[in-house]
């Protein structure tokens, strides 16, 4: 049976299990008819989603049923330490070189604690500090968020993926794709609801040679990209920022070898890019492929093997929608696993960083990572899909 109680500053606190500790009373008032009962009563402290309260236990004589208002102040000190002993402690890792980095973090922190989390903040400097902070500090935390862009989350995921602990996103960067997979909202302080909201997500991570990517991974014109964009110009302009540089790699860009492997089978292509998706979104807004999701357990590759890179101007509306494989010259593939070779080595791109260079393995790790994330009506469309189908079948 759950009872209520009105515990010292007026709030009434609910909880079901009986864990901690217990502690005695000698006197409690039933607040349904005023009368006071002297025999001994028993409370055992516990805890429900952060809410504090008393589990009864009466002796005989008690009123069953009744709300009980606990008129003793020693209570106090007990439901600060269970406060404190029960509170999550989330590793907030910042990233002061993001676009939005240079914004005050107090007003996120605040949020948080606000919904019962205990904040450590680290900043760093480096993509690769990340990692490391997380393998250093992860038994000090009940779940790790990161604020950032695309690149910084992804270079906190294989990390994040080994310690099990379930990541939060705060969405600082130019393009955020993996927020708007997600339907993460772009406000900071809207973001840091969804984590004390608690909502879950498993999700996919793809890794090319052994480096994660949650997006897209990509050699050739986006690579291009990634390698001429000035940071000073992308942190000024953002998105924009983007279309200028895409601009000017453009009108250098040329056709390159290729070997790509599926399933056993080789086929030799000649392309201007190479695109393998783990998500949704990319490049601020373009669709990998209309029917992917991130957590569809496979990964979505597409070719751009046209003769006049111009025509692309054409495709454009295509890339927004994710249908550019209705066009001939673009080759799209779905699998597990992908291998690309090319004759000289060149860069790979994931989520806007060069993190390695071909030959690449890719390879799509199921469900591999626990996202704080909103039911967006996405999801909850294809849920109801799929139950539908479960209903049809078993009629």
């Amino acid at each position: 049976m759950r009872a209520k109680f009105r515990i010292i500053d007026g709030r009434h606190r609910e909880v079901d299990s009986q864990r901690l500790f217990s502690v005695r009373f000698d006197q409690v008032s039933c607040s349904g008819c005023g009368r006071q009962r002297p025999q001994l009563c028993r409370f055992l402290i516990g805890c429900d989603n952060q809410q504090f309260g008393l589990s009864r236990k009466f002796n005989s004589g008690a009123f069953p049923g009744a709300p009980v208002n606990v008129a003793i102040g020693r209570l106090a000190p007990y439901l600060r330490r269970m406060n404190d002993i029960t509170k999550r402690r989330a590793l907030l890792l910042v990233n002061p070189k993001a676009r939005r980095g240079q914004e005050s973090i107090a007003p996120v922190v605040e949020r948080l604690e606000a919904g019962g989390l205990r904040v450590s903040v680290e900043t760093f400097e480096a993509l690769p500090e990340i990692a490391r902070d997380i393998v250093r500090l992860r038994h000090r935390a009940d779940l790790v968020i990161v604020c950032g862009g695309d690149g910084s989350v992804s270079s906190a995921a294989v990390a994040v993926m080994e310690s099990r602990l379930p990541m939060g996103i705060i969405p600082m960067g130019t393009a955020n794709d993996l927020a708007r997979t997600l339907e993460i909202p772009l406000d900071l302080g809207k973001a840091a609801d969804v984590i004390v909201e608690g909502e879950r997500r498993l999700i996919d991570i793809g890794t090319v040679n052994g480096h994660a990517f949650f997006n897209v991974a990509s050699i050739g014109l986006s690579t291009d990209l990634a390698q001429g964009l000035d940071p000073a110009l992308k942190k000024r302009f953002g998105r924009f920022g983007y279309a200028l540089a895409a601009m000017k790699v453009l009108t250098k860009a040329r056709l390159f070898e290729a070997r790509i492997t599926e399933k056993g089978v080789a086929t030799e292509v000649k392309t201007y890019q190479i695109a393998v998706g783990n998500g949704r979104h990319y490049g601020g807004g373009n669709i990998v492929e209309e029917t992917a999701e991130i957590d569809d357990g496979h990964l979505d590759l597409y070719s751009l093997e046209m003769t006049n890179l111009w025509k692309m101007a054409l495709m454009l509306r295509s890339f927004r929608s994710g249908t550019h494989g209705a066009w001939s010259e673009v080759r799209t593939a779905r699998c597990v696993e992908f291998d690309i070779e090319t004759k000289r080595p060149m860069p790979v791109n994931t989520d806007g960083e060069i993190v390695t260079s071909t030959p690449a393995h890719f390879k799509v790790h199921p469900k591999a990572i626990s996202v704080f994330a909103p039911a967006g009506e996405r999801i909850q469309l294809r849920t109801k899909v799929l139950d539908d189908a479960v209903s049809a079948n078993s009629g």
